[in-house]
């Protein structure tokens, strides 16, 4: 081979070798990039989990205490009955024997105790629905 075309294709190797080793360089470039990305991403993805774990512990408790408080609304509701019919009928016994429905003192006990609990029960129902908004689903 005549020494200028093995120089020429001396050369043309090392211009591979070095655009080889360019790209190389690239590359290695982007992985050190991705790396340095993808450590980041998992740090805030790590948080993010512990987040999201805390907000599904925060969601089944709130559930529990939903489905609670709806269990005594419903004992406030059945007993409202009662306590009509009840009321009724000491109402119209007291008319009878010319007294005052208060003035019993069970009857003052039952009022006091059905305000009371009707007092609860307005704030608590109002909730529920705020409850029921924020969860993003129906109960």
């Amino acid at each position: 081979m005549k020494p200028d075309v093995k120089r020429i294709l001396t050369k043309l190797s090392e211009n591979k070798v070095e655009l080889s080793e360019a790209k190389a360089k690239a590359l290695a470039k982007d992985f050190r990039k991705a790396e340095s990305g993808l450590k980041a991403k998992k740090k805030i993805l790590d948080n993010l989990v512990k987040e999201l774990k805390s907000l599904e512990k925060l969601q089944l408790t709130t559930k529990k205490e939903y489905d609670e408080a709806v269990d005594f609304l419903e004992i406030y509701g059945r007993g409202k009955d009662r306590y009509n019919s009840l009321y009724d009928g000491f109402e119209k016994k007291a008319r009878e024997l010319g007294i005052k429905v208060d003035q019993i003192p069970v009857m003052k006990e039952l009022d006091k105790a059905f305000d009371d609990a009707a007092d609860a029960y307005v704030p608590v129902s109002r909730m529920l629905g705020d409850v029921r908004k924020a969860m993003g689903e129906p109960f």
